[in-house]
This record gives C-alpha cells, sequence and structure tokens, in this order.
C-alpha cells in the first residue's frame, strides 16, 4: 500500500519550506541593499516577501493535497488557517504590546500543532507500510518542536518581566539553537516521508 497524495503533498511542503528559507534570505539581503543604496533597491525586498507568501500558499495546497489520503493532516491544514489569520492580526498590532505576546504565543503554539500533526499523521502511515524507522524519526522531530515551543512561550512571558527578560534573552539563545536542529530533522522528514509514502 502506498500513499501518492500524503506523498505528493509532503513533497510540495518541503518546497514551501525551502522557499521560505530563500525567501528569508532575499528579503534579508534586499534590506541591506535598501539601506546601502538608498532605498533604490528595496525592491529585493519585496521579491523575498513574495516568496515567502507563495511558500505559504504552497504549503496549505500540500496539506490540502495530502489530506484525501489521510484526515489527520487536514487538522494540521486547519491549524495553518488559522496561523495565517493570526500573522496577518500581528501585522497590523504594535510589536510591544501585550497583544502582540499574545499573539506570538498562539503562533508559535500553532506551528507545533502543524509540525505535529504532519509529523503523526506521516508517522502513522509510515508505519502501516512497515517502515518504523523512518517513522520514529518524526516522533522525534515533534519531540524537538515540543521544546521548542514550550522554550518560547516561557521566553515570551518571563521576556515582560524587566529584571528576569535578561534570562529569557539567554534561554531564547538556546530555544533558538535546538530550533535550528529541529528544523532541520523535519526538512529531512518532509523530503525522505514524501519518497517513502510513494513506495
Amino acid at each position: 500500500m502506498n500513499y501518492p497524495n500524503a506523498a505528493s503533498g509532503l513533497k510540495m511542503m518541503f518546497l514551501a519550506q525551502i522557499l521560505t528559507i530563500v525567501g528569508a534570505v532575499v528579503t534579508v539581503v534586499g534590506a541591506m541593499l535598501a539601506v546601502v543604496t538608498a532605498g533604490i533597491l528595496s525592491i529585493v525586498m519585496l521579491l523575498g516577501s513574495l516568496l515567502v507568501l507563495a511558500a505559504g500558499i504552497l504549503d496549505i495546497v500540500g496539506l490540502y493535497k495530502a489530506g484525501a489520503d489521510d484526515q489527520g493532516y487536514r487538522g494540521a491544514l486547519i491549524f495553518a488557517l488559522i496561523a495565517v489569520v493570526v500573522g496577518v492580526i500581528m501585522g497590523w498590532v504594535d510589536q510591544s504590546s501585550i497583544f502582540y505576546t499574545l499573539l506570538s504565543i498562539v503562533d508559535s503554539i500553532l506551528t507545533f500543532l502543524v509540525v505535529n500533526a504532519v509529523c503523526q499523521t506521516t508517522g502513522n502511515l509510515l508505519h502501516s507500510m512497515g517502515k518504523d524507522d523512518l517513522a520514529e524519526k518524526g516522533n522525534t522531530v515533534s519531540k524537538l518542536y515540543l521544546i521548542c515551543t514550550v522554550i518560547t512561550v516561557v521566553c515570551a512571558l518571563v521576556g515582560a518581566i524587566p529584571v528576569i527578560n535578561i534570562l529569557a534573552g539567554l534561554a531564547g539563545i538556546v530555544g533558538g539553537v535546538i530550533t535550528i536542529v529541529g528544523y532541520v530533522l523535519y526538512l529531512i522528514f518532509l523530503s525522505n516521508g514524501g519518497r517513502a509514502l510513494e513506495y
């Protein structure tokens, strides 16, 4: 038994993650070029933003397509759509406000819920195919993302307290390193899972 829709959806999600990375890099480079050229090359920032937008759309389409093979992906899709709404609201809120901090916490939790749903659902499908080693890697990714989410939430809450916010910054650095490791493992899992579900 194989799962062609889930495989195709995971491949789209992998591509979406790559586009997100490229878009973020292009945006940062565009911001630096805009400063150096007094705004003349600010169009590069727009290109980066468009790449990130395309990645978001591709991610949602991938989740929708994968949902044809298992309902677990539909749950991830719902969380992803709610995260889009939260992200739009965050764009209109003052970043120094408590409301923005709460929205960023909600956004972090939603990101975890999406990744967890994708990893668990994919792991279940891989398990049904007898590919338990790869399925276990999805569990590892979920656990790392859970740790990152807890650190992010604690840092956001503690960061609001003036004296303790320095400790939150240090914990945030540790969380950042774990996040990078988790993200790389998630990319690998999406790529390998997409291939494994085809055959």
